[in-house]
């Protein structure tokens, strides 16, 4: 689909709009996934913002009074540095300057890095990104597809019915801008492999190359990547992608070595790679589909129509001519397998305290794309209509519980150790009926000022009463945070 077609009227307007209503909804209440990996990024922001600082060094001390040392990592000249590649701080630091200008913040505070104002933050920050990929998951499927209707639909089923609602748009990990770079890469190898333009594959292997700096475990997008180029015998251009990778990771490499960043997770990944025991991981793979406390399909079962997507594109292989379209979904189909196939080696394969499967988060918009073939290779009829209705609003719902119930109660209570993860998998009770039945909690929480110019936390919690049919407010609490221009 050529450029000034996908921007028509109607398309431009969808895409502001999708922006529009995702961010609005992302950030209706300030509540932020309960989580410690968003810290080192948040750290990294605000250091390099206020102290232009890659290193932890000047703020080590007061991480370690918090009990946080576990998410920095240190070299060998004792360097502290978050334990998240550092690229997510950086590309953060940008919205953390703004939003802190914009709440009357203009010097570095210790105290709020380490109150629930910066985890605030992170949330806006990782919503504002993910909304701008809700809008190009639209391209995306539109110039795949070319069908608006089923394109709007299968974006908004990925904006509030999958991982990108619960868990990407609400706290400052690598997700979000990984998702953001997935989208972008897809679309420039769409139009590298309609007008073969080599400078569209070396922009889509850079784009894909930051996604690897940021979040190790995307490599898996180049591998992907490579291997379809092959497959579609478009050998020269294959080495040009190498060569810009290997510019890139070298590049990269270099500027580690000078500023001495550390491995972080690096190690781990390549301890999980060196004790691959195959009926485990087969054991693992089932959790991390079918369990009720793990499982994708327990969670955000939408994604049976991707599974069924696949399998039609698998059947029709044989038959289907080599295009742009059979390398692209062959493209997304190895990303997919390459994500789950890693998921099930390591260690952490819940992905700590998740609200599902969340290392298969990366998956989403590839597995996504086969719900939007399924669409289009099937004869529109009531059932299936319904079906997919209730599949994304029980997907809605299971988001909705995330955001608004889940404290990660249920993890500290059940979980366990990693070597008890196969039977937590399965453990009673089941962690959303855990929220809904046993909790009936709902909370709340906005930052707020008043006409002081105080900045305070407005925070709220209901009971859900079944048996009065109501929700009722059983607490609330405003805490007091700074008074803008006054901060210590």
């Amino acid at each position: 689909m050529a450029i000034n077609k996908v921007f028509s009227k109607l398309n431009t307007i969808t895409f502001i709009l999708l922006f529009v209503f995702s961010y609005f909804i992302y950030t209706l209440h300030d509540n932020f996934y309960a989580t410690t990996d968003s810290l080192p990024n948040n750290y990294t922001a605000v250091n390099l913002v206020y102290n232009h600082k890659l290193n932890l060094n000047n703020i080590i001390e007061e991480v370690d009074k918090h009990g946080l040392i576990g998410v920095t990592s240190n070299n060998n000249q004792g360097d502290y540095f978050s334990k998240t590649p550092l690229l997510n701080g950086i590309f953060a630091a940008p919205f953390y300057l703004i939003s802190d200008k914009l709440n009357g913040i203009d010097t570095f505070h210790s105290e709020l890095l380490f109150n629930d104002y910066y985890q605030i933050t992170g949330k806006h920050y990782a919503s504002f990104i993910t909304s701008i990929t809700v809008s190009l998951v639209f391209i995306m499927l539109l110039i795949f597809f070319k069908n608006y209707l089923s394109s709007l639909i299968c974006t908004l089923i990925y904006a509030f019915s999958t991982f990108s609602y619960g868990t990407v748009s609400q706290g400052n990990w690598e997700h979000a801008p990984s998702f953001l770079l997935y989208a972008i890469s897809f679309i420039t190898l769409y139009y590298y492999l309609k007008t073969k333009k080599t400078s569209l594959l070396v922009f889509s292997t850079v784009v894909i190359s930051i996604s690897y700096f940021i979040r190790p475990l995307n490599v898996v997008f180049y591998v992907a990547l490579v291997i379809t180029l092959i497959f579609g015998k478009k050998y020269k251009h294959t080495l040009y992608s190498i060569l810009t990778f290997v510019i890139c990771f070298s590049t990269y490499t270099v500027f580690s070595n000078i500023i001495g960043i550390p491995n972080g997770y690096k190690n781990e990944i390549i301890d999980s790679l060196t004790h691959i025991n195959v009926v485990y991981s087969a054991k693992v793979l089932i959790d991390l589909l079918f369990s009720p406390n793990y499982g994708l399909f327990f969670f955000y079962p939408i994604f049976i129509f991707s599974l069924i997507g696949i399998i039609m594109f698998l059947i029709n292989f044989r038959n289907t001519k080599l295009s742009e379209e059979k390398l692209l979904l062959t493209y997304s189909l190895l990303v997919i397998t390459a994500i789950f196939s890693l998921d099930t080696i390591w260690w952490a394969w819940p992905g700590g305290y998740s609200w599902g499967p969340r290392l298969l988060s990366e998956a989403t918009i590839p597995m996504t794309l086969f719900i939007n073939y399924f669409l289009t290779k099937i004869k529109k009829n009531l059932p299936i209509t319904l079906t997919i209705i209730f599949l994304s609003i029980y997907g809605l719902f299971s988001n909705i519980l995330c955001i608004y119930a889940n404290n990660t109660e249920w993890h500290a209570l059940y979980m366990g150790a990693p070597s008890k993860y196969l039977v937590s998998a399965w453990s009673k009770p089941n962690i959303i009926p855990f929220y809904l039945f046993t909790r009936r909690s709902l909370r709340t929480q906005i930052l707020k000022s008043n006409s002081l110019n105080q900045k305070y936390f407005e925070q709220k919690t209901y009971l859900l009463e079944y048996s009065k049919m109501r929700i009722t407010k059983v607490f609330e609490t405003n805490t007091l945070l700074y008074t803008e221009n006054q901060l210590p």
